[in-house]
């Protein structure tokens, strides 16, 4: 890293002490997620929307600025690819394999492979944001009521289901996750939150 800066790739969370001067759109961002379950993120390319996420919200969020029934979070960060639902499966099970390792940054891939079936029956059976609710559920269980996170669901690079769906197969599927008219339903469920970054792509409409 030179200067402060990471370069041409964004900000991770564990440099978010060299991350300065977004503060203000922090805060903002913070007191959107207390009134919206959603949050939308978009700005042209190289302008800083993945570090805003990744340094600023999501740093504020694990620090206890966003708080409901728990002030403990999980967040599963996915980006759209070739199989949307795919890669959010994975994210969701990477994010139960982190809590069984704990502290431990290393975590098994087989435990990954074993929990990505459960997450896949869940959002594939359910094709709605009941899914994510019900996988969020799966999470929480067998916690103490005091001790159950709440969830941040991060779509990077959002554009990618215009980039690599062209025939929208994708796209609608997993526009069932986000929201529509399951809204309602997310608005009674305060423990989740999901937030998208897309690049603004000259030419779409």
């Amino acid at each position: 890293m030179l200067g402060g800066f990471p370069g041409l790739r964004p900000f991770r969370t564990a440099e978010w002490q060299l991350f300065k001067g977004r503060e203000e759109l922090v805060a903002e961002l913070i007191e959107k997620l207390k009134s919206s379950r959603f949050l939308s993120v978009i700005g042209s390319s190289g302008t800083g929307k993945s570090s805003l996420v990744r340094a600023g919200l999501m740093r504020s969020i694990l620090a206890g600025y966003l708080r409901h029934d728990s002030n403990i979070w999980n967040v599963a960060i996915c980006r759209p690819g070739y199989d949307p639902i795919k890669n959010l499966c994975v994210a969701l099970a990477f994010v139960k394999t982190k809590s069984w390792s704990q502290r431990d940054a290393r975590v098994d891939l087989t435990r990954i492979e074993g929990e990505y079936p459960n997450m896949a029956n869940f959002l594939n059976n359910t094709n709605s944001l009941r899914g994510i609710i019900k996988a969020n559920e799966y999470l929480q269980a067998d916690l103490p009521e005091n001790q159950k996170p709440n969830l941040l669901i991060i779509v990077d690079q959002f554009e990618e289901l215009f980039r690599f769906n062209i025939d929208g197969e994708f796209f609608y599927q997993f526009a069932d996750y986000l929201p529509s008219g399951s809204i309602d339903l997310c608005y009674h469920h305060h423990a989740l939150r999901i937030s998208w970054i897309l690049r603004t792509v000259s030419g779409l409409s």
